[in-house]
């Protein structure tokens, strides 16, 4: 079997393009309760790369010693240990006390391999997935992990956990099926990417269904156990010697440090400023100016500062401006078209960042799926020229917003066009800055605001706002993301994630297409047809691209350094101490 890398294999789209995406999942290891075949690991593109009792994923060294303490910083604020119940901010590091049914391969576009469940199963129609508990499979009381345990926490979240679970299981039941086994049934439209959410849930105890808290601290599965919280500030995790699934190959090699202290801080400046005094130990820095200018004087220090890059999946991390088209003057697209026209990102980032980020070509840059070949400006002037503003100006004429001085107006009431953009991220502010000026010189007035999370994400689910700030990875196989974000089933959804309000038949099908594809060919060709169509609905505004994670790290942690992927950016998973 030829095995592909991570990176090698979505370029050429992976597989086969007449391949099935549900081949067999690898060798047979038993029925379940209605015949399924259940494997090791499943994957939508065919064949594994990992067969079964698999060593070590990649990025992992089986021989990496345990010990030692990595000292981590977080930004913001924690308020709860309850990870479970909406709404509340639980530490994000806190997922590391709970296991999954699977784990995602980390140099495969899309291949999960059993860790909880030691066997799966998928239908034929992609309506059932059938997971077998392992029997070893216990808690940190000791008790045994059990069908009853997934059903509490499946039915937990889609109740009363965040809008995402909400959102993205409201169609799908669980039943337990068989002795240790149960088996999700998807009642809704087809959805090949479910398995993929399905990784994601952290299963928690059903004999502990009381929310914690500081005198209750929460029950885990997982390689780490709360040791101590503080909120909103401080975290410590302790390694359980005794993991029941130390010697799996999901997770050999991996959760090396003995103990993990998190720290919280306010802001990223006073963050990256703690880290060069030294109060923690590694960081993953996303601000051009410090990457540039900030820790030359640190590689002489003691201990000294490392730095590295490494290359994120497919087209990396995209970051624009979501525009909320439910009503008013985003609703008309040639209002979009116009905003579009007089902004030239792939100038402002050369200007501000000379080149540490790269302009939005299509959604899925370098990837099968993206339709390279289209612009929904070809046959327009350049963006950003004096051209595209009277390009723009047209539009703006036509739809009857015109010009009093230097502002367009509201025909009607006299207003002036003038819009909001919302963000939590000063990371933003420069570019909005620019965004700015770009709309003035149309005639449109933006006004940037930067808002606390947890207040920007009520504007935001509540609808109350006009453009928005949006940091979006499609996946290695796209297609869940991007229906939420973008299908109009969602779109008059309370509280959900289709913030633009985009009722797009065309896009739609092409979501639909995505999701429901049986073939690689079929798959390709539905994601080349949302790139293009999303992109000529203006409905997002490209800001850039982030195509590689940057690492700095002090002498004493050290990670496996693989030629083609890089270094693992996650520290607290992958690294290992030197003096251990």
């Amino acid at each position: 079997m030829i095995q592909l890398s991570r990176r090698r294999a979505i370029q050429l789209g992976v597989a086969s393009l007449t391949a099935s995406l549900f081949q067999p999942v690898g060798s047979l290891l038993a029925l379940g309760a209605d015949g399924e075949a259940l494997a090791h690991g499943a994957s939508p593109l065919g064949d594994l790369a990992y067969r079964p009792g698999f060593e070590h994923f990649v990025h992992r060294n089986p021989e990496a010693p345990k010990g030692g303490v990595l000292r981590l910083a977080r930004i913001g604020a924690f308020d709860t240990l309850d990870t479970l119940r909406y709404p509340g901010r639980p530490p994000s590091d806190l997922r590391l006390i709970y296991d999954r049914l699977v784990i995602p391969s980390p140099d495969e576009p899309a291949s999960y391999y059993g860790h909880l469940a030691d066997g799966m199963a998928i239908s034929d129609d992609v309506s059932r997935i059938t997971f077998r508990l392992a029997t070893d499979a216990h808690w940190h009381d000791g008790q045994p992990l059990t069908p009853q345990d997934v059903l509490f926490t499946f039915e937990t979240l889609k109740t009363l956990g965040a809008p995402f679970y909400r959102q993205a299981y409201r169609a799908v039941r669980l039943e337990e099926t068989a002795e240790r086994t149960v088996t999700f049934i998807n009642e809704g439209a087809p959805d090949r990417d479910l398995i993929g959410g399905l990784a994601s849930l952290p299963i928690h105890p059903a004999h502990r269904q009381e929310p914690p808290g500081p005198e209750n601290l929460p029950l885990g599965s997982g390689p780490y156990r709360l040791l101590q919280s503080d909120a909103p500030s401080r975290l410590i995790l302790e390694r359980v010697p005794d993991y029941w699934a130390a010697d799996l190959g999901t997770v050999r090699g991996a959760f090396n440090f003995d103990r993990l202290a998190i720290r919280y801080y306010r802001d990223a400046d006073v963050a990256f400023e703690a880290f060069r005094a030294r109060e923690y130990d590694a960081r993953v820095e996303t601000s051009p100016t410090r990457w540039r200018n900030g820790y030359d004087d640190l590689a002489d220090a003691s201990p000294a500062v490392m730095r590295a890059t490494t290359p994120n999946d497919g087209p990396g991390k995209l970051h624009g401006l979501v525009m909320n088209v439910r009503s008013g003057p985003l609703a008309e697209v040639r209002v979009r078209r116009a905003l579009h026209l007089s902004f030239d990102s792939a100038q402002t980032l050369e200007r501000l960042f000379a080149g540490f980020f790269q302009p939005i070509a299509s959604l899925f840059e370098g990837t099968a799926f993206a339709d390279a070949d289209f612009d929904p400006n070809a046959d327009g002037p350049p963006l950003g020229s004096r051209e595209a503003a009277r390009l723009a100006s047209q539009l703006l004429d036509e739809t009857g917003y015109r010009l009093d001085g230097t502002r367009r107006v509201d025909p009607q009431t006299g207003a002036p066009l003038r819009f909001e953009a919302v963000s939590t991220n000063p990371l933003y502010a420069s570019v909005l800055g620019e965004v700015v000026l770009a709309f003035q010189r149309i005639g449109v007035e933006l006004v940037p605001q930067t808002l606390e999370p947890s207040i920007a994400s009520r504007q935001l689910l509540d609808r109350q706002f006009d453009l928005a700030t949006l940091a979006w990875a499609p996946g290695r196989l796209p297609g869940s993301a991007e229906r939420l974000l973008w299908h109009s089933d969602l779109a008059a959804r309370p509280g959900s994630y289709a913030l633009s309000g985009l009722d797009d038949a065309n896009i739609d099908a092409s979501l639909d297409a995505l999701s429901s594809a049986r073939t690689m060919e079929d798959a390709v060709a539905a994601g080349r047809s949302f790139d293009r169509l999303l992109r000529e609905s203006f409905a997002y505004l490209p800001l850039w691209r982030d195509g590689e994670t940057r690492l700095a790290w002090r002498e004493g942690i050290m990670s496996v350094d693989d030629p083609e992927l890089g270094r693992s950016p996650s520290f607290l998973a992958d690294w290992w101490s030197s003096d251990a």
